[in-house]
């Protein structure tokens, strides 16, 4: 939210988006996208409505939440980090399973009774009948890549939790993935069961 705001806790924020009504603005990144199946789990978690606004990508959205354009994000934290930096906004809570060290103060949904996680994942991934040689060599240049001081550095200061999955660990948690989406899309109403 924006640090201007009174509020500080879910509790607050929750009676702030209920008090408002429909006119509450909860900005994310497109239709049908991590924030707004993010933004559908926090409505029927908590029994609140929003009206969400798209936008084109994550630097907008922080930049319309400390402008006062909306009312709150689920925003990833390296997007809303200067604006933290700076006293620009405050977090109020992660979807993360652990706290991320660089909000070391900034509970977990889990922590505040509310069993929500969403992890967003981004991959590298070659189509069917890749050879061999390319598809080690990427992956051992991945592998480099993850292993980097440079790397661990850039992930802890932009709040991301990184991770390194290949081959059949990878297509066993895209699988896992499509299924917890499933169950979120359902859950949230975004398509029958």
């Amino acid at each position: 939210v924006n640090a201007d705001s009174d509020i500080y806790t879910i509790e607050d924020y929750v009676a702030a988006v209920k008090e408002a009504g429909d006119s509450w603005k909860m900005g994310g990144t497109g239709s049908g996208q991590e924030d707004s199946l993010m933004t559908a789990m926090l409505e029927q978690e908590f029994g609140i409505k929003h009206t969400y606004v798209p936008f084109k990508g994550g630097g907008a959205v922080a930049k319309s939440l400390v402008g006062g354009h909306i009312d709150s994000t689920v925003n990833n934290p390296s997007e809303q980090m200067g604006f933290w930096k700076a006293g620009k906004s405050r977090p109020i809570a992660a979807f993360t399973a652990e706290r991320l060290a660089a909000f070391p103060d900034v509970p977990t949904m889990g922590e505040l009774g509310h069993p929500m996680v969403y992890t967003m994942q981004r991959s590298f991934v070659a189509p069917p009948g890749t050879p061999d040689e390319a598809v080690a060599y990427y992956t051992s240049l991945f592998e480099k890549l993850a292993a980097s001081e440079e790397w661990k550095t850039y992930t802890s200061e932009k709040a991301l939790l990184p991770d390194i999955l290949t081959g059949d660990e990878l297509q066993a948690y895209f699988m896992e993935e499509r299924e917890l989406h499933r169950a979120i899309l359902t859950q949230t109403g975004e398509i029958g069961s």
